[in-house]
């Protein structure tokens, strides 16, 4: 379930059924068992502020914010600030401690985009369009180190680095696979 904080709170009720019961019942007395389950919650509670929405102040600091200043997080210090933001958002934003306490400990906090991990992504994105080129026109494409320069520049500019690794997979769109996909265009037109 992606980004499940904007999810409405009601939504939640079903999750303490499945996450107490294993089970879930519906309506019709059909029952649905998730003892072989494993639920998956993503969240970006803690990455940006959160404001009131009729003043605009800042109830609670996002971490982007300081990633921006330049503070040199350790993953520690990550982690920290986004269990503390989680625990805050089930206590106090939505009053749902209960589905807090349901989740225990596991809660895995990913750590921030660093730079040494843009090249092995980026390896990883342009091995897979190196596959598709391969498989679809038989074309066998060889990528030069600058391409991960290039891409390193790109991520430090502006906030691309807080986007994560969807932000190289923009910046790869954009310096290969659109003029790439151009050329085939081209060249398999004529």
């Amino acid at each position: 379930f992606d980004e499940i904080e904007k999810a409405n709170p009601k939504i939640l009720d079903k999750f303490l059924q499945i996450l107490e019961d294993g089970r879930l019942t519906d309506g019709k007395g059909q029952t649905a068992y998730f003892n072989q389950t494993a639920i998956i919650f993503t969240s970006n509670i803690g990455a940006s502020d959160f404001t009131d929405p009729q003043t605009g102040h800042i109830i609670r600091p996002g971490i982007m914010n300081q990633v921006k200043q330049g503070d040199g997080l350790t993953y520690e210090q990550v982690k920290e600030h986004f269990q503390e933001e989680v625990k805050w958002h089930f206590t106090s934003r939505i009053g749902r401690a209960e589905l807090l306490s349901r989740l225990g400990d596991n809660i895995v906090v990913f750590d921030l985009l660093r730079p040494e991990f843009i090249r092995p992504i980026g390896e990883k994105l342009l091995s897979q369009l190196k596959e598709a080129a391969l498989d679809k026109y038989r074309l066998n494409l060889e990528f030069q180190d600058s391409i991960f320069e290039l891409l390193s520049c790109e991520m430090a500019d502006g906030d691309n680095l807080l986007m994560g690794g969807r932000g190289i997979k923009t910046v790869l769109e954009t310096l290969v696979e659109r003029p790439l996909n151009r050329w085939i265009f081209e060249a398999f037109s004529k």
